[in-house]
């Protein structure tokens, strides 16, 4: 599968200061690069009323984070990435 990233994805990273989610970033953009199809990325679910839109579970540590997501067809496109706490308020 073919990997993009989202401006306000990169922005998000940016403010993330520890090291351990860039590490868990880079190992799961392999992941995807080298799934065949969506049902091969570990931990993702489809964001309830949508067709396309989806969130992958991130476990640094004790910390959890949510990787919000677009995939049409072969391409997944990572829009943000945000703390449990904050995808359980507002999705």
């Amino acid at each position: 599968m073919e990997l993009k990233f989202k401006k306000s994805f990169i922005r998000d990273i940016d403010d993330i200061a520890s090291s351990e989610p860039h590490k868990a970033i880079e190992n799961l953009s392999q992941d995807i690069k080298k799934a065949h199809s969506i049902s091969q990325i570990q931990r993702i679910k489809l964001l309830r009323q949508s067709k396309y839109e989806y969130k992958i579970e991130l476990r640094v540590q004790t910390k959890i984070y949510w990787i919000l997501c677009d995939v049409k067809g072969d391409t997944v496109l990572f829009l943000r990435i945000k703390s449990e706490a904050w995808c359980k308020k507002n999705l």
